[in-house]
């Protein structure tokens, strides 16, 4: 959930598209610079954002899921 949260709001970011949402996006690591003066969502920046500041990998702990935060039970 919160990989798909963070690349949610790195397309949002992209959308925007004015210095103040892409320096944050790249502040963040969820954008980064690419050839030409854009901005790109960064995949890697994303995976090790989760990883340094949530505890969170791709191939292990992905956090828990969104019914498991709602209290669904399936």
């Amino acid at each position: 959930m919160e990989l798909a949260a963070h690349k949610t709001s790195a397309e949002y970011m992209m959308c925007i598209n004015t210095p103040e949402y892409t320096d944050e996006g790249k502040e963040l690591m969820i954008l980064c610079s690419i050839d030409g003066g854009g901005c790109a969502v960064s995949d890697e920046g994303i995976e090790r954002r989760l990883n340094e500041s949530y505890g969170l990998f791709a191939d292990g702990n992905q956090g828990s899921l969104a019914t498991q935060m709602m209290g669904i039970i399936v």
